[in-house]
C-alpha cells in the first residue's frame, strides 16, 4: 500500500497549490473521519485540520487524467510504512465501501483501467486485489472511496 509521498504533501502544505495543476487548496477543521492519504489514519472530525486539494494519481502513467480532492494533515504525520505486512483494518474499516481500479503494465490511449472491484472491509479488500493482480497485465490498483471516488491510496505487488 502506498500512500501520497511526503514531498507532495509538505509541497502542498507549503505552497496551498494542488500538485501538477496548480488548482488551489485550503485548509479546514476535518468533518469527516478521512483517512490522511499520507498516514492512511482518519482525521478525528472536528479536532484535526485537513489541507485538502486535487490530485491525480496517474499523472505521467496513463492515457486518461484522474484527479479528484484528498486530504492530508495540516501539521504533517508519519507516512504509512506497513506496506509490506499486508491490508490494515485500520485503513479498510467494514464501515468503508471502496473502489478497486487495476491499471495496465503498459497503458495505451484506449486501456485507462484493466478492472474494477468493490468491497467493504479487509478481507473483502484483499480477495478483490487478489482477482484483479490475478491478471498479468495489472501493473497497479488504485483505491478510492466508493462513495465520492476520492483517491485513498495505491497498491502493488513486488512483481510490478
Amino acid at each position: 500500500m502506498l500512500p501520497i509521498t511526503q514531498d507532495v504533501a509538505w509541497n502542498v502544505r507549503a505552497t496551498l497549490r494542488s500538485p501538477g495543476c496548480d488548482y488551489p487548496a485550503y485548509v479546514e477543521l476535518a468533518s469527516g473521519d478521512g483517512p490522511c492519504r499520507v498516514c492512511l489514519n482518519p482525521f478525528r472530525s472536528g479536532v484535526d485540520r485537513a489541507v485538502w486539494f486535487v490530485y491525480d494519481p496517474v499523472r505521467g502513467r496513463g492515457p486518461v487524467p484522474a484527479p479528484g480532492p484528498v486530504q492530508v494533515h495540516e501539521d504533517g504525520c508519519c507516512a504509512y510504512e506497513n506496506a509490506a505486512a499486508g491490508l490494515d483494518p485500520a485503513v479498510f474499516t467494514d464501515d468503508l465501501s471502496v473502489l478497486l481500479q487495476g491499471f495496465p503494465v503498459q497503458p495505451d490511449d484506449t486501456a485507462a483501467v484493466t478492472g474494477i472491484e468493490c468491497a467493504t472491509g479487509a478481507p473483502a479488500v484483499g480477495k478483490a486485489l487478489q482477482h484483479l493482480f490475478a491478471d498479468p497485465a495489472v501493473a497497479f490498483v488504485h483505491v478510492r472511496r466508493a462513495d465520492d471516488g476520492c483517491f485513498l491510496c495505491e497498491v502493488t505487488t513486488s512483481g510490478h
